[in-house]
């Protein structure tokens, strides 16, 4: 699956959102993936990380930020750029 999509979030206005992203491949540590949606114009990486290496690394973990004045709200998409087995998020404002 490439495409993930949360439930639907309203967040605050000049409220910061962030949302941590985990990822896991069979094969290999899959891309940082890109998120939209959830009522923002955009999402920053703030930081990254691959991880349970058996010789190459097979899970990633992404933090995002997002903050607005005047935000909406709906779901957040997370987009993979490669088919990932399994992805985990968790929504905080």
């Amino acid at each position: 699956m490439k495409i993930f999509t949360t439930g639907t979030i309203a967040p605050a206005p000049n409220a910061l959102v962030t949302v941590a992203v985990s990822t896991h491949q069979a094969t290999s540590a899959a891309p940082v993936p890109t998120l939209s949606g959830g009522g923002m114009a955009n999402w920053e990486v703030v930081a990254t990380v691959t991880f349970d290496a058996l010789g190459l690394p097979h899970k990633r973990i992404t933090i995002f930020r997002a903050m607005s004045t005047a935000p909406g709200n709906g779901p957040i998409t997370i987009t993979s750029s490669a088919t990932v087995s399994n992805c985990q998020w968790i929504v905080s404002q």
